[in-house]
């Protein structure tokens, strides 16, 4: 089995060649993106990202692209991607650019399993968020999440959407905010967790 390596700056596949791992973060990138899309293709595999080294407060985990002449996507095509903060990092922001009026947004695609856990801040902002086939996605002992809003750019909103049998859970123990979220078929559930 090949050992991967998470890299924030180039863009990178994760296959079934990988078999399912578990990469450990000790600094305050270990599992941003920089101008790099990222996309798993790996069918009953799990990559699961833990941040094991408390950071600086408000440091901000990101997946963004700072070019204006690409798309650059994240995709979970098949396989499970966990993303465990173990609440060492204060947010996890994705979006498409450092300048948020970007005319070209990335697009974070959800085929398979995709899941967020233990981090303060959860902000998915001014990129395209799609749920698709049987797609979940889940935000767990989150105490803030913001999806398709653009913090500092209200007006700026790029849709949340989930088509077909796909589901998302979102727990959170104070805010909720959803914006531009669009339900595309009737057998989809929007299911906040419970209190």
């Amino acid at each position: 089995m090949k050992i991967f390596t998470w890299d924030p700056y180039s863009g990178q596949t994760y296959d079934s060649s990988y078999g399912s791992q578990t990469c450990a973060g000790d600094n305050t990138v270990s599992f941003s993106k920089f101008n790099a899309p990222f996309t798993m293709n790996a069918k009953g595999e799990t990559l699961l990202l833990k941040q094991n080294t408390k950071v600086n407060d408000r440091t901000t985990v990101m997946w963004n692209a700072k070019n204006y002449d690409r798309d650059l996507d994240f995709i979970i095509e098949n396989g499970s991607l966990k993303i465990d903060f173990q609440n060492n990092t204060d947010e996890f922001d994705i979006q498409p650019t450092f300048t948020l009026e970007d005319p070209f947004p990335a697009t974070t695609t959800v085929r398979d399993y995709f899941e967020i856990r233990n981090v303060n801040l959860l902000s998915i902002r001014s990129t395209h968020f799609n749920l698709r086939g049987t797609g979940r996605f889940e935000a767990n002992n989150t105490t803030y999440i913001y999806l398709g809003t653009a913090l500092s750019s209200p007006n700026n909103t790029k849709p949340v959407t989930i088509f077909d049998s796909s589901s998302m859970v979102l727990n959170s123990s104070s805010i909720i905010s959803l914006n531009s979220v669009s339900v595309r078929k009737p057998t989809t559930k929007l299911q906040p967790f419970p209190a």
